[in-house]
Formats: C-alpha cells, sequence, structure tokens
C-alpha cells in the first residue's frame, strides 16, 4: 500500500510537469528513474506495434530496454541509451488517444562488452498519449540531472 501511494505522488509529480522541467520539479534522480521504469514497462512497445512489449530497468544511469515477444519472453539482450548525451528531443507524435511515439535522439549501445556509442533514434509507441506526454518531460527531466553535472560554475 505505502508502495502504491509513493507511485501515485510520483505519477502526480509527473503529471504537472511544465515544459522547463528543470525548474519545474522537485523529483530526485532516483524516483524519476523508478518512474521511467515503471511507465516503460507498463506502457511502452517497440515502435513497429503493440505486440512486442519493451522491458525496461537502469544500468547505473543507462537505461536498457529489451524487447520482449508475445509470450514475454525476452527476444534480445536489449540496448543501453545515455541520456547523459541527448543530441535532441524529439516531439511526442500523437496518433490518438491510445497511441502516441516518443522520439529521441540519444547514444545508444547494443554491445555489452564493447560500450561503443552510437547516435540512434529511440522512437517509442506507447498506449496513451497523456502517458507518453508525461513520460517524454520524465525523459527530459532525467537528462536535466546530468546537464547541471556537466555545467561548470565557472562560466
Amino acid at each position: 500500500m505505502k508502495i502504491a501511494f509513493q507511485l501515485l505522488l510520483l505519477i502526480t509529480s509527473f503529471t504537472s510537469f511544465s515544459q522547463d522541467v528543470a525548474t519545474e520539479t522537485k523529483a530526485t534522480k532516483e524516483e524519476t528513474k523508478e518512474y521511467i521504469v515503471s511507465t516503460i514497462n507498463e506502457h511502452g512497445f517497440e515502435k513497429d506495434s503493440f505486440d512486442r512489449k519493451y522491458k525496461a530497468s537502469f544500468e547505473g544511469d543507462f537505461l536498457r530496454l529489451i524487447v520482449l515477444s508475445k509470450k514475454g519472453k525476452e527476444t534480445n539482450g536489449g540496448a543501453l541509451y545515455d541520456f547523459s548525451n541527448v543530441y535532441k528531443f524529439g516531439k511526442v507524435d500523437k496518433r490518438s488517444n491510445k497511441e502516441a511515439y516518443v522520439n529521441v535522439y540519444v547514444a545508444m549501445s547494443v554491445n555489452k562488452t564493447n560500450t561503443k556509442w552510437l547516435k540512434d533514434k529511440l522512437v517509442m509507441l506507447m498506449n496513451d498519449s497523456q502517458i507518453a506526454e508525461t513520460l517524454f518531460r520524465a525523459l527530459r527531466h532525467y537528462n536535466s540531472f546530468f546537464v547541471t553535472e556537466k555545467t561548470d560554475p565557472r562560466f
């Protein structure tokens, strides 16, 4: 019950995000990571179809997305996404109330041993357009933690 209440508080804080996420929210890095994982696991799919659901987890500061089959089995080892290195946040492409795409150009690695980062366009299909918007804001907020870390205070 306590966990459900905390998750409800997180969802409430993310739904109230405005365009300038970094200055508007008080969610911590860990709370943001928990929200991203739970939202993707519940509502995220590979870009082509609602048949291939995502399984999300964090490995340190990297987001791992694994594609699941219809039966819920992992189809691959997944890909790591480095949100400290986002090239561009695209827009949320809303097709209907039940279908939206989250678009982010981000560094990605598929090899577990050699982390060679490639520029990739992450396109994630979501089964709810409002949740897609809040996930998009949460990803921007997560990226803001790294932007502030990289900023040199002397300038």
